[in-house]
């Protein structure tokens, strides 16, 4: 019986284990025990307390051209390319890298011990029970909290609030470009896809063939509004929502850019091959209706044309929406000047983010100015600057909510 519990115990364990982990990184097992043995000798060191900045440059080869760097506020990784019918970024946040490297290792002990408990469970029952044992499944008990205590840190909760910011200064410092990520596979299931505790700094609703083409092609529509609004010595950064299909996207876009060098190099334009991850310019929550068919979009953006500041349905507000964007900017005017900066992101944010940036009357009526997959274009300052709107359809019956 005590066997029994022993077994069930470790099984428990290593689904934890595995469920927890929010992010993957290489896969050397050497690694996996270096770290390991790093972590569990120097779990009480005032140095590991303080959680140095820690850089990630895990030796796989990359499918392109480079591996671009990206960067996380103070930290900075370089990034895998794994092949995905071509390239793509994939990124995780450092501590979703250590938590889900532990965790691997975690379940290879738990495994081993698992076999030693069907053969040997006198053996197992004195490893499990000993004081090494139970040091060890505290210790693992500790790891997790510490990573889920990291996931919430590092993932900011939905504002509410109770009226839209004020508008964004006349004479910024930088011009802004809105790119939309290409296709994804939530696009193909035809599902929303918001949550961002799930979807932040994972690979989870990447980037499908056609939607890594459509960010390769967007690199043809920055160059051509580059040229019409950019000096020769000014740079080009890339600013990305953390979701894997903008991440891939900016990616994607950054390979199209490589494969045009020369009109690069006649624009005399610094590109910075950087990817920063902003959490200001994730996907906006969508409440209950996350996973629901995408036509239960039309459920709320009637709504937003009313009342910027409604919250049906569990949704993220437009208004919450702009307040975040406000802020995106003033970090990245106080950071940057006389550059021009892409932002990668989402059809609602980007559609909020220009008529917000070009002072719209009506900042709810966004829904009217779509964005396609890949597309990009120029955060202009003028309401007279917006595409012409086109009609919202109806919402369609038959999902619950």
């Amino acid at each position: 019986m005590v066997n029994f519990y022993l077994l069930a115990a470790c099984v428990v364990l290593g689904c934890f284990a595995v469920v927890e982990a929010p992010g993957s990184g290489d896969s050397s097992s050497t690694s996996y025990l270096k770290l390991i043995w790093v972590d569990w000798s120097a779990r009480k060191s005032p140095l590991y307390r303080a959680r140095p900045t820690m850089t990630y440059s895990p030796g796989i080869q990359t499918t392109k051209r480079r591996r671009p760097t990206t960067k996380i506020a103070s930290t900075t990784m370089a990034v895998t390319n794994r092949s995905f019918g071509a390239s793509n970024g994939t990124m995780s946040p450092p501590y979703a890298m250590r938590s889900s490297r532990l965790a691997l290792l975690k379940c290879l002990g738990i495994c081993l011990v698992l076999k030693v408990s069907c053969f040997q469970p006198t053996v197992a029952s004195s490893l499990l029970l000993s004081p090494r044992g139970v040091s060890f499944i505290r210790h693992v008990s500790s790891l997790m909290a510490t990573a889920q205590e990291s996931n919430a840190e590092a993932i900011p909760q939905v504002q509410v609030v109770d009226c839209m910011p004020g508008s964004l200064p006349a004479d910024l410092k930088n011009t802004y470009y809105l790119l939309r990520h290409g296709q994804s596979t939530a696009n193909v299931a035809g599902i929303i896809s918001s949550d961002r505790s799930s979807l932040a700094y994972s690979d989870k609703h990447g980037l499908t063939d056609i939607g890594y083409d459509q960010g390769n092609e967007s690199a043809a529509q920055l160059l051509k509004l580059l040229k019409e609004n950019a000096a020769a010595g000014e740079k080009v950064v890339f600013i990305s929502s953390p979701f894997a299909r903008a991440r891939q996207t900016a990616s994607a876009c950054l390979d199209g850019l490589a494969e045009r060098q020369d009109m690069m190099q006649q624009l005399g334009l610094e590109l910075s091959t950087d990817i920063v991850l902003n959490a200001g310019l994730m996907e906006r929550y969508f409440g209950r209706l996350d996973n629901e068919p995408i036509y239960t979009y039309a459920y709320v953006w009637p709504l937003d044309s009313f009342n910027v500041t409604h919250t049906a349905f569990g949704v993220e507000s437009v208004a919450a929406v702009c307040t975040r964007l406000q802020q995106v900017v003033q970090d990245l005017e106080a950071e940057y000047e006389d550059s021009h900066i892409v932002w990668v992101s989402h059809a609602d944010v980007l559609q909020i983010a220009q008529l917000y940036g070009a002072g719209a009357e009506n900042i709810g009526s966004f829904s009217s100015y779509r964005f396609g997959n890949g597309e990009v274009r120029l955060m202009a300052r003028t309401a007279n600057s917006l595409p012409e709107p086109s009609p919202l359809p109806p919402p369609e019956r038959g999902t619950k909510v």
